[in-house]
This record gives structure tokens, sequence and C-alpha cells, in this order.
């Protein structure tokens, strides 16, 4: 849409809500009373409506936190300390290892290490590749609710990015 001045309204949000307000009272007119003015209810309508967009065009900043298998066999649960140390890149290096490993389990338990260090690091389609490794090559239960997380990640990731993306000139819309 092309304004008056040339310039561009780069995004629309159109919603339907309803705001109720409510006083009691012992009559009719103090019931009235009660309510708030006509202003008011303009002014908290107008909140409300800002507040939705607000949510819906800003990103925040969210901490999360993300728990890993730290116990199995000896290799885990150094990879586990290394990890606790702020060592990552070792312990990745390790899970790699046990994903190999001949017990179905504890190559599970890596696959699934692995997963949260690539989300860590941001590497959201490999660390949807281990979860779907974890939980369809060794049923690790964890991992099959894990990768419907990082989906959403992936989903809010791109938004995100719609969001932050220059607005381009629209001429003639």
């Amino acid at each position: 849409m092309l304004l008056q001045d040339g310039g561009v309204i780069s995004d629309e949000f159109r919603y339907t809500d309803f705001l109720a307000f409510s006083a009691q009272g012992l009559t009719q007119a103090e019931a009235i009373a009660g309510l708030p003015s006509k202003f008011n209810c303009l002014v908290q309508t107008g909140v409300h409506a800002g507040q939705l967009y607000g949510r819906r065009v800003t990103p925040l900043w969210v901490t999360e936190s993300r728990s890993y298998y730290r116990k199995g066999n000896d290799e885990l649960e150094k990879a586990g300390r290394m990890a606790r140390s702020g060592n990552w890149e070792s312990a990745a290096e390790i899970w790699k290892k046990e994903a190999l490993n001949k017990d179905e389990k504890m190559a599970g338990r890596a696959c699934y290490n692995m997963a949260v260090f690539c989300e860590t690091r941001g590497n959201f389609e490999i660390a949807l590749e281990w979860c779907q490794k974890a939980f369809g090559e060794f049923g690790n239960r964890k991992a099959r609710a894990y990768s419907d997380l990082i989906r959403r990640r992936m989903q809010d990731r791109n938004v995100l990015r719609q969001q932050m993306a220059p607005v381009e000139n629209q001429q003639g819309e």
C-alpha cells in the first residue's frame, strides 16, 4: 500500500478481539458509574492491540535449558564433565565416537547429546539429523520430543528473519 507522502506500509496486522468491561452496583446508576469512561475503554483497547502487535513483530530473548546424558559409560561421563566445564568441542568429539557404539542405548544417548551440541551452535538442521538418528536408529524417546522442539526453533528463526529483513520500497502497490 502506497501512502500519499510516498511512504510504504511495510506491515499490516488485522485481527478481531473482544474486551469486556463490567461493574456492579445496587442500582443501574451505580453499576454504570463503576464502568470506566469511554476514553479509558479506548485507551485500554489501544494498549491491548499494541501489545498483541508488539509481541508479533518484536523478537524476544528467552533463556532455555537443555539436558544431556552424562551417565551410561565411562566415555559419556567424561564427555559430560567436559561439557559442564565448558569444553563442548571435546565433549562432542567423544559423543561422535560413542554414536558408533555397539550398545544401542549408549549410541542413542550420544546422538541425542550431539543434537544438543549442534543446537547450542545454532546448527538446527544438523541437530535435527542427530535427533532423527537417535530416535530412528536407536529408539531414544527423548529425541523424538526434542526433534519437535528443534523444528519449532527453526520456524521461529525463519519468522525472525522475515521480521528483521530490510523493507524494500514497494512502489506501485
